[in-house]
């Protein structure tokens, strides 16, 4: 049960669902191509194809990046590549989406920093920021339930010995509050 929520759960997953919802919250029916493209690009391609030559040339040894050394390219690579489809999408003058593609790419460039010294769960992360930010835009009457998934993502890193007690709690925790804080400064 554990590795199926793990599994279902993903950050691989779940990363283009919630960056989806949000373009569809903020941007105008006639810019969806042109956005969805460029940040499909950006957000998945550009770093999928680079996760899986490393996984490949045997930089990366497994799915989840057990070991914390393996991280460090494909975090920098990842951040890297969001910021630049976050210009794009400031080319396009979508400055709402960018805006709110800002505060989460702060939330990346923060984990991947503490990723670097401590193992913290990114699976704990992007569950609390679907959570977070689905409940933002279309209130807790309808997402509220994520919360109960949140709780089995945190439970099923624990049981298979990916991370701590410790390192999900400070990821979910740590992604609410950046998210908060980064919502409130940008005006949402």
């Amino acid at each position: 049960m554990a590795i199926l929520i793990t599994r279902t759960f993903d950050p691989v997953f779940e990363i283009p669902l919630l960056i989806g919802m949000v373009v569809w919250y903020t941007t105008p029916w006639e810019q969806i191509a042109r956005v969805v493209s460029l940040l499909f690009l950006f957000y998945m391609v550009i770093p999928a194809i680079f996760f899986i030559g490393s996984i490949r040339k045997g930089r990366i040894s497994d799915w989840d990046i057990t070991n914390k050394a393996e991280r460090k390219a494909i975090y920098f690579f990842s951040v890297a590549s969001h910021f630049v489809g976050i210009l794009a999408i400031l080319i396009l003058r979508q400055t709402f989406l960018a805006k709110i593609l800002l505060v989460l790419w702060v939330v990346s460039l923060v984990f991947m920093i503490i990723n670097f010294y401590w193992k913290i769960s990114v699976h704990a992360c992007i569950n609390a920021l679907v959570l977070v930010v689905l409940n933002e835009f279309w209130g807790f009457k309808v997402f509220g339930w994520l919360f109960v998934v949140l709780l089995l993502v945190l439970w099923s890193r624990v049981y298979l010995k990916k991370h701590s007690i410790s390192q999900v709690i400070a990821g979910a925790l740590l992604a609410y509050i950046l998210v908060d804080l980064g919502f409130v400064l940008i005006g949402i």
